[in-house]
């Protein structure tokens, strides 16, 4: 694809993903604040241990063919109608085993009340397997518009209803609702905008075409959910649904705008990022600014709510969540780290080196095993440190490992991020002395005063150096008004 082509394309899929994910924000924080006011933490507690079983099963109902799909420019009509029929049958299997498997995860964490919801949730790996091919066949025609609409409509429905049903009273089941119901939306809309439907046709050959890609980037994937969610898993089993509900309550919400926003970009950035495979200076280009597209959209979020965390969880959560201020803070700074390794498994995947993913993954993957067990012995707080501290190693050792695919050394890295550091620097100190200055003040005006100081301090210093991205995204956004106004 010639590369003026690709820009093109490229900056239109960033401002669809970008609206996307401003209205995917709004209705995620907005859906998970009534809820957790309607429902108490044990009952997400409880939830919670379904969904780290669900979704690591989940990526086996997938086989890794989404990537596989983008990635591989040989890919035939043929081959998606035989990928769609396996994960069908896949998630089929799955779905018996899981639903059959439910009184032995009810005995695993002591739960006897989670067998007729655990039932009920295998339903969800037989619809997750029809998403999986057109949806990823609209990421390989670049159809990001298409996406941002199928995401925004299936949540607004699925949240929708969640809320309604924990209004009537229905606890546990209107969380299983919620998540069943937006994959349902996601499968319907998915098929209609794809422009694609299968044919009753399997040939086992377009299995063979992608299994080198598969067999590396499926363990990874594997390894590294099971090993990025032990802590949920050891917190489920020795402490209980209570903690786990509190724990899994921060992580969801201070993970929510990394996890979303490095998604949605990866989408975009992904496709770039495999036509630039023999492009060594514009792929560096781009991932460096992709990264820089995270920080941008996270930090700002992040470094507040991290410093001024109580209010955070009064305001939002009410007084039945306070437990959870600790965690709050301690995860948003996992999440800072966490921020700048967003597009990394993006890069190395577009790049076919699936290999050197998985070798990444179990390494730092051990070493957040050993930290998260070892915090554990100290509790919840300890979990917390040990994801904080795990989330750093594995910043400098993907940044170490990923050298040779940009050409990019540590030091070169650091240079590359020198005005975001600062501004961060800057942004903290700032923080901390606004915050004793405000004690005395109503708690939602200290709240939105350090919000708003805070961002203006990060990207007034971003503006001041003279940081690249801003003014690119500054133009972009002038373009935009200047084509729709014209």
């Amino acid at each position: 694809m010639d590369y003026s082509i690709l820009r093109l394309k490229l900056i239109s899929g960033v401002q669809w993903n970008a609206l996307g994910q401003i209205l995917n924000q709004i209705i995620l924080v907005i859906g998970s604040i009534v809820l957790s006011r309607l429902l108490n933490p044990d009952v997400f507690g409880l939830f919670t241990i379904l969904v780290v079983f669900g979704n690591s099963l989940n990526l086996l109902v997938g086989f890794g063919f989404n990537h596989a799909i983008i990635q591989n420019r040989d890919i035939t009509n043929n081959d998606l109608t035989s990928f769609f029929w396996i994960n069908i049958l896949l998630g089929t299997l799955i779905a018996s085993l899981f639903f059959l498997a439910a009184p032995l995860i009810a005995k695993f964490y002591n739960e006897p009340t989670i067998i007729p919801v655990a039932r009920v949730f295998s339903l969800a790996f037989i619809i997750t397997a029809g998403v999986t091919v057109p949806a990823a066949q609209l990421a390989r025609t670049l159809s990001f518009k298409n996406l941002t609409i199928i995401n925004f409509v299936s949540l607004l429905a699925s949240y929708s209803g969640g809320i309604i049903m924990a209004m009537a009273g229905f606890g546990v089941w209107s969380l299983l609702f919620q998540y069943i119901f937006f994959q349902f939306i996601n499968l319907i809309l998915s098929l209609y905008y794809s422009d694609w439907s299968p044919t009753f046709f399997v040939n086992i050959d377009s299995v063979r075409k992608v299994q080198k890609f598969i067999k590396s980037l499926l363990p990874s994937q594997l390894v590294d959910y099971y090993a990025t969610n032990s802590d949920l898993i050891l917190i489920g089993k020795f402490f209980g649904s209570n903690d786990l509900g509190l724990y899994g309550r921060a992580q969801a919400i201070i993970m929510l705008p990394v996890t979303n926003i490095s998604i949605l970009l990866a989408k975009s950035f992904f496709s770039a990022f495999t036509h630039l495979q023999d492009q060594a200076e514009e792929l560096r280009r781009n991932y460096l600014n992709s990264v820089k597209l995270v920080a941008l959209l996270t930090l700002p979020v992040l470094i507040p709510i991290a410093i001024v965390s109580d209010d955070f969880v009064s305001i939002i959560f009410g007084d039945a969540w306070m437990k959870m201020a600790p965690f709050i803070s301690l995860l948003c700074l996992a999440g800072i780290f966490g921020s700048f390794n967003g597009m990394s498994d993006a890069l190395i995947t577009s790049q076919g080196q699936t290999s050197l993913l998985l070798r990444i993954v179990i390494s730092e993957k051990v070493i957040f095993l050993f930290l998260i067990i070892g915090g554990a012995f100290y509790g919840l707080i300890g979990v917390a440190i040990g994801k904080v501290i795990s989330q750093l190693f594995s910043l400098f050792f993907r940044t170490y490992m990923q050298r040779d695919i940009l050409r990019l050394s540590i030091s070169g890295w650091l240079l590359s991020f020198n005005k975001i550091i600062v501004s961060i620097v800057i942004m903290v100190l700032s923080g901390i002395i606004l915050k004793n200055y405000l004690l005395s003040s109503d708690i939602f005006v200290r709240f939105a005063l350090m919000v708003m100081i805070l961002n203006l301090v990060f990207f007034g210093t971003l503006w001041v150096q003279k940081e690249q991205i801003i003014f690119s995204v500054f133009q972009i956004v002038k373009e935009k008004l200047q084509k729709e106004f014209k």
